[in-house]
């Protein structure tokens, strides 16, 4: 609600805020996306005749650029906020907007929040896979018409199309190695032409990331790089071995979905927006845009210039600009596949003195500051909202501006706003409240908030149990009314206050402050995985479902905040089970212990470098050392599964006794069967690997093992293949039976 305009000093320009969230400022960003829906509204639409053609073509002259709004700056600068208020005002929620109530539909996606719901997908270095990625669009366009089962249920269907081939593409890629593996082999009816087709439609859709079925055999990251300008056309043999059917059955769609699936997912992802923006034209908001990289957002532009003009996108992220990255950089990327008539580029701009004052004043019980208290917060802030909301917090609580707006070391943003979040966390620590002042548990509020694991969006029962409340919305909405940080939106705090705030919760004594945080969060995690196990009982139902593996996560998380033994003993337990049959979880749960490494002992990074690989060097803090920015070295380094021989022999000794979080206790055992396999058939050229991998699969029932057990049987299969001397496959003994033994488990690829 408006509850205030007044003059700010720079001529004509105003300053606006916004009761809850005080929204300062930012007139000329309001004034081209206010023409941007004026633009939007005018568009005559195709009524009922638009959902009947689902299937329309991505090179339809109708299905033009999309308008795209890229607001773009440095964390902290208020990029977010204004999304959240672009929303609002193309829902009609703001006084002044030019749309009324239900002229327009919303979709919102942050990707930050994707990312905590299944973080398993989000772990690769080069970010999301593309099915990852659009299938989040389509779930949050589905989402947009959800008070109108109808209209929802016809923006489904319109998806029907890109969901057939979002099923179909990863069917294909699996078969790619197969076809990769022969074309090197002296009659085989494949060609290094084909090799150059598939490695080139793998890395139209990143099908080397982590736990891809593709990554099976020999798809490396270089070998798709040197093919990514491969041209040609898919053979005959090997169209039939990847889709089953004749080339003369296979429509150009379908081959593309083999050949291009980048750009053909893309496609008819477009085609499905177009369409459900038929009757009402769409605004769909991206925030948080760089945690999917700029892999994920070469896909999402092939969309935006298939969606026409009923549709607009507005993207948050922190994306450096071409003057600061060069011609690679992702706004540069906007520039030209988008073009200017279609791209507006918004940088919010840092606040000057006028709205520093504006904004100070109007918080509750704000005080009056001189025009030199002025000039000091705007010096020590450099205008970032975020850096001015958490001064206004601190001079809330009685410091002073000297105080606050002390000097540091390093002027960076970031640093300005950590060493702010971290002036706060001391304060309220120091601080005691009365018990009936609201903001007496304010600072243990907001440590369960920097706890916090996967979504809160939609989880008031984790809320309650971080906090140990009973009303958790009631007291976040208390909560977020005195903090800015707390974002009312996703129910989180702030990247940069987050990440700032677990970095000092490392400390032994504030982590230990936190223990009954993680032990509450704990106690509701067992009980879900234990209801979870009773309805899904196999292995295979237990990994398919995002909402188990998050909960793993989230329980792995909590475990090492709780104690680093058993936190290691816990990802020792679970860790070989899910290198095998669910590695981009796996990947995920790598990362995920990384970042509590400069905690660990030196036995105990002795025993997670047996099972886990980091390009990082590990650290050790002596006494006089400065650990916070030790640990903040180690934060975000990236660490991936790679178990030996060594690591299969660990022993999970504080967990012995209970039951496993995943599977059965036996799916343990046939996982070291299967891992044990494969490290030692890349040494041993005898038969025990084999007649291993032969055994392990007949105790298992899980599918997903069976896969891995064929994948591995196809690499000895190829490893310990030679070409003779008149060009012949010349098989050794091991080479032999693994073949013999891969026939007999998938009949199928003895037909290619």
């Amino acid at each position: 609600m408006l509850v205030e305009t007044a003059p700010s000093g720079h001529g004509d320009r105003q300053t606006t805020v916004v009761l809850n969230e005080i929204f300062v400022g930012r007139r000329d960003e309001l004034a081209r996306f206010t023409a941007l829906l004026r633009e939007l509204t005018e568009v005559k639409g195709t009524g009922r005749r638009r959902w009947r053609h689902p299937q329309l073509s991505g090179d339809d002259p109708a299905a033009m650029t999309s308008r795209v709004v890229l607001v773009h700056g440095l964390g902290g600068s208020g990029k977010s906020r204004l999304l959240r208020h672009f929303r609002e005002m193309a829902q009609g929620a703001v006084p002044g907007s030019p749309v009324s109530t239900g002229k327009l539909r919303t979709a919102w996606l942050d990707w930050e929040d994707e990312q905590r719901n299944d973080p398993g997908r989000y772990t690769a270095i080069e970010g999301p896979s593309l099915v990852t990625v659009l299938d989040a669009v389509q779930n949050a366009v589905i989402d947009a018409f959800w008070h109108d089962a109808n209209a929802a249920g016809r923006a489904s269907q319109a998806f029907a199309g890109y969901r057939e081939g979002a099923a179909r593409a990863p069917e294909y890629a699996a078969r790619f190695p197969d076809v990769l593996a022969q074309s090197n082999q002296a009659g085989s009816p494949f060609t290094s032409a084909d090799a150059g087709v598939l490695l080139k439609a793998a890395a139209s859709a990143g099908l080397v990331a982590a736990g891809h079925p593709a990554g099976v055999m020999s798809l490396t990251p270089d070998k798709i790089a040197a093919a990514a300008q491969a041209g040609g056309h898919l053979s005959a043999a090997a169209t039939r071995a990847i889709t089953g059917k004749k080339p003369g059955d296979v429509s150009p769609q379908e081959y593309n979905l083999v050949t291009d699936p980048g750009r053909e997912l893309a496609r008819r992802a477009a085609a499905a927006v177009l369409t459900a923006a038929g009757r009402v034209p769409l605004v769909i908001f991206l925030d948080t845009g760089e945690v999917i990289g700029d892999r994920a957002w070469g896909w999402l532009r092939g969309v935006m210039t298939r969606t026409g003009d009923r549709v607009a996108w507005v993207v948050g992220a922190r994306f450096e600009t071409e003057a600061e990255a060069g011609i690679d950089s992702p706004i540069a990327h906007f520039v030209r596949d988008i073009g200017d008539e279609r791209l507006v580029l918004m940088s919010p701009t840092r606040f000057d003195d006028a709205m520093i004052r504006a904004y100070l004043q109007s918080r509750p019980d704000a005080s009056s500051y001189t025009d030199a208290q002025i000039d000091t917060i705007a010096a020590f802030t450099r205008g970032l909202p975020l850096a001015v909301s958490l001064t206004a917090t601190l001079l809330n609580q009685g410091q002073a501006v000297q105080d606050v707006c002390r000097e540091m070391d390093e002027g960076h943003p970031s640093s300005v706003i950590s060493q702010l979040a971290r002036r706060y966390l001391k304060h309220a620590e120091q601080h005691t409240y009365p018990t009936e002042d609201p903001r007496h548990d304010d600072v243990t509020k907001i440590l369960g908030l920097a706890l916090a694991f996967a979504d809160l969006r939609n989880d008031p029962d984790m809320l309650a149990a971080l906090w140990n409340v009973d009303d958790p919305l009631a007291a976040f909405q208390d909560l977020a009314r005195r903090h800015d940080f707390v974002l009312p939106a996703s129910r989180r705090l702030h990247d940069d206050v987050r990440d700032t705030l677990r970095t000092d919760l490392l400390d032994p004594y504030r982590r230990s402050r936190a223990r009954q945080i993680n032990q509450r969060a704990l106690d509701l995690l067992y009980t879900r995985i234990e209801q979870m196990r009773s309805r899904w009982r196999t292995l295979d139902e237990q990994l398919a479902h995002p909402g188990f593996t998050t909960a793993i996560l989230a329980t792995l998380w909590h475990t090492l905040w709780a104690d680093d033994k058993v936190g290691l003993d816990l990802f020792t337990q679970i860790i070989p089970v899910l290198a095998v049959a669910d590695r981009s979880t796996a990947g995920a749960a790598a990362n995920l212990i990384e970042q509590f490494t400069s905690t660990f002992s030196q036995d105990q990074k002795n025993d997670l470098d047996l099972l886990t690989k980091s390009g990082s060097v590990g650290i050790e803090l002596r006494p006089g050392e400065d650990w916070r920015s030790k640990i903040e070295a180690h934060l975000g380094q990236r660490r991936r599964v790679k178990i030996t021989l060594a690591g299969l022999a660990l022993k999970p000794s504080g967990l012995a006794e209970a039951s496993p979080l995943i599977g059965e206790r036996s799916d343990r055992d046939v996982a070291l069967m299967i891992l044990r396999a494969s490290l030692q058939a890349i040494d041993l050229d005898d038969m025990g690997p084999v007649e291993t991998l032969k055994i392990a699969n007949s105790v298992t029932s899980s599918d997903r093992y069976r896969s891995a057990i064929i994948g591995q049987i196809a690499a000895i299969t190829s490893l310990r293949t030679w070409t003779g001397p008149a060009g012949t496959a010349a098989p050794s003994d091991v080479g032999l039976a693994a073949a013999r033994l891969g026939t007999h488990l998938d009949p199928g690829s003895a037909d290619m």
